[in-house]
């Protein structure tokens, strides 16, 4: 087990010896892969009959909104830091929240605590250890569908177990031996049980790999990119569900290979026109949406305090033959009757 930096001396991640990442990357990496996250879904899905996810109909909607949670999470941590670092909220103290239960309700030291996505209700938890204010090391996460850690499929196996095993981690490197020594020494409990063996923590970091930073920086350059890409494997795992398709099917009418289409259903795939073109025939609907706007770019506002009166109209032939609210323009038209 290994301590990784991420937003260093605020944020860090632990490594398990099991896995190839550090938490904090692992799972923004695993929550940016639209194949993993709609065949969770999918596979989970009696959990979304929950009146608490009334709001979303199928998998590939609940794929959807934890697409959405993880670049925005991802982004938000950077202004906590930022935030941190000038002395201003919301910081990490105010975005982390004590995590609830029997097991943990009366520890003081290496406090278990748990984060939330930006939506409300939210998909995605952080799971981290607070060792001092805005002092954070993550020790997992996933995706919550029911009321508890317990009942939910992606935390029920892991998460108190590895928040466990972190606890013990950090009391055998000794992270935690400076607090015990100074409630020998001192009398003040309230005084000491904050602080943390900073310098022996500073030891045993390690720094986050130029892989992971460099996936980050991608994810964060490309939002508007990836997004597109995701919207589009989304929609091509709902046509696969609902056509009771094969990938292989799928390939053979594109003409590319199983692989290629795996990669697809991944997002974050920088498709052709011409792919994205036979794609559209296939499923039978617009992927892309052009606008004309050498034919109808005017908006017309009316503020809702509008009065209709003799002088909103259209008052030359200019926009003559221009839509607007699915009706046509036409010199000197009351505008009003373009909304009744």
């Amino acid at each position: 087990m290994k301590i990784i930096d991420i937003y260093p001396p605020y944020i860090y991640s632990i490594h398990y010896d099991e896995e190839e990442e550090c938490e904090y990357d692992r799972l923004f990496q695993l929550w940016n892969d639209v194949g993993y996250v709609v065949n969770f879904m999918t596979e989970n899905k009696t959990y979304l009959q929950s009146p608490i996810w009334k709001k979303i109909i199928e998998p590939e909607d609940a794929a959807r909104q934890v697409l959405a949670e993880a670049a925005d999470l991802e982004d938000y941590f950077e202004t906590l830091e930022n935030n941190v670092k000038q002395g201003t909220l919301p910081d990490f103290d105010s975005y982390f929240k004590i995590l609830n239960g029997i097991k943990y309700e009366f520890e003081l030291e290496r406090l278990p605590m748990k984060s939330y996505g930006l939506e409300r209700p939210s998909l995605l938890r952080l799971y981290a250890i607070k060792l001092q204010p805005n002092l954070y090391i993550i020790t997992g996460g996933g995706i919550k569908l029911a009321d508890s850690i317990q009942n939910s499929p992606d935390l029920k196996d892991h998460v108190l177990q590895n928040i466990d095993r972190v606890r013990g981690f950090l009391k055998s490197n000794c992270i935690m031996l400076w607090i015990l020594m100074t409630l020998i020494r001192f009398s003040s409990f309230k005084q000491t049980i904050m602080s943390v063996n900073l310098d022996r923590l500073k030891e045993i970091v390690k720094p986050r790999s130029e892989v992971a930073k460099d996936r980050a920086k991608a994810r964060k350059e490309n939002r508007a990119f990836l997004r597109m890409s995701q919207e589009i494997a989304l929609a091509l795992h709902y046509y696969l569900r609902t056509q009771n398709m094969k990938q292989s099917e799928l390939a053979r009418r594109l003409d590319v290979s199983p692989a290629y289409v795996g990669k697809l259903l991944k997002g974050g795939e920088n498709l052709t026109l011409e792919t994205i073109s036979k794609l559209q025939t296939i499923l039978g609907q617009d992927l892309i949406t052009i606008n004309h706007p050498y034919t109808s770019c005017i908006t017309i506002k009316i503020d809702s305090t509008y009065t209709p009166s003799s002088t909103n109209t259209v008052n030359s032939s200019t926009f003559s033959g221009y839509r607007v609210n699915n009706k046509v323009l036409e010199a000197d038209m009351d505008l009003s009757t373009l909304y009744a």
